[in-house]
């Protein structure tokens, strides 16, 4: 069927056809600034920027870049924007401030659960910090 409209269509409106019909269905795959390096890092997560013991969980970096991390936690942050965390073997412990781009939960397809992180508020000396061990 497809091959009678294509043969009636320019070259435009077949690529317009095949967009439209094939291509929208798919959700867009948002593309990284930086490459991200498998480094992990013990990070202390929470949604307060004061941490305490008792608002804080434990966590690990999947992998990491000079913009954002991945964070494996297994906790719900469904509908959570924004997250504070310190990452533990860097000198600077100021609690850095994240937009959570991505939140994948625990059991729901296969994969690592936890945060796809951007830097949003992080120290100069923690920028620093992290391009020694990012090599760059």
């Amino acid at each position: 069927v497809n091959a009678l409209i294509y043969e009636k269509c320019d070259d435009d409106d077949v690529l317009s056809f095949f967009i439209n019909q094939q291509c929208r269905i798919f959700k867009p795959k948002q593309l990284r600034s930086a490459s991200r390096l498998n480094i992990n890092f013990n990070v202390m997560l929470s949604r307060e920027k004061f941490m305490h013991r008792n608002n804080v969980e434990r966590a690990v970096t999947i992998d990491i870049s000079s913009g954002g991390c991945f964070i494996y936690a297994d906790s719900n942050w469904c509908g959570v924007k924004e997250v504070w965390f310190v990452i533990k073997e860097i000198g600077d412990h100021t609690p850095i401030l994240g937009e959570i781009k991505r939140y994948q939960p625990w059991g729901t397809k296969m994969g690592y659960p936890g945060l796809g992180v951007l830097f949003t508020q992080i120290t100069d000396m923690q920028k620093q910090q992290l391009s020694r061990w990012l090599g760059a």
